[in-house]
């Protein structure tokens, strides 16, 4: 295995994961009484999905459907979040042409039976990956975090390139804690055939995690089904 060492790096292109991961400006409607109005007009594309408001600022104001829930062919939970647009008194998925703010979003949750809600904290965001790869990764991720020794297999590279190990000892201390509460889940997973910050490994897989305002992301790939960790940072989102 190459040995790569550590990056931090500071994404300042903007809005790289959905709005949704930003509470403070988004909500999201069901069908109900107490929605806003123009909810109802944007349930006629999807009755059973739900409505996201976002307001980045006072005078932006943009709206989004999270389509209905529905089981992949791995038994997945899946939905899109697609940017909706007015015109007249019809909302359709079209951008007008002078629409900069549009996006559509995939997120999978791992199988249950019953698909939670498209709110629930256990969606995630992905990007370029298949329903197989999505499950390889998560499962790779939750063995890497259940215990101090597979998270030290997951570190190797970092720990083998941190000479005086303190960054070593302070991003498993830190992130990762001791195991007992069990791995974190990523709110964004994206795969990227070909990767600035480890050149010659294909595929590589982003995984990014709330931390304040920021975002916490780590970078690797799967070696065997066993997830390997090549370089971490902050994101902005």
């Amino acid at each position: 295995m190459r040995v790569l060492g550590l990056l931090l790096f500071v994404l300042l292109t903007g809005c790289m994961t959905p709005l949704t991961a930003r509470n403070d400006v988004c909500r999201t409607y069901f069908r109900s009484l107490g929605a806003p109005a123009e909810t109802r007009e944007i349930f006629a594309l999807d009755s059973t999905g739900a409505v996201m408001i976002c307001e980045p600022s006072p005078s932006d104001k943009r709206y989004g459907l999270l389509t209905t829930v529905q089981h992949g062919p791995l038994g997945t939970c899946q939905y899109r979040n697609r940017s909706v647009f007015k015109y007249g008194t019809q909302w359709r998925f079209d951008p007008p042409s002078t629409e900069s703010n549009v996006w559509s979003y995939q997120f999978m949750a791992l199988p249950s039976a019953s698909c939670p809600p498209q709110e629930n904290p256990s969606y995630v965001s992905v990007s370029g990956l298949s329903e197989d790869n999505f499950l390889r990764v998560i499962h790779a991720w939750q063995r890497a975090a259940n215990s101090s020794a597979a998270m030290d297999r997951a570190l190797r590279g970092l720990k083998s390139s941190d000479s005086s190990n303190t960054t070593y000892v302070s991003l498993k201390s830190s992130f990762f804690g001791d195991g007992s509460k069990g791995p974190q889940m990523p709110f964004s997973i994206r795969q990227s055939d070909t990767s600035p910050f480890a050149a010659g490994i294909s595929p590589t897989y982003t995984l990014s995690f709330p931390q304040g305002s920021s975002s916490f992301e780590v970078v690797g790939n799967l070696e065997q089904d066993e997830f390997v960790i090549y370089f971490v940072g902050i994101g902005v989102y």
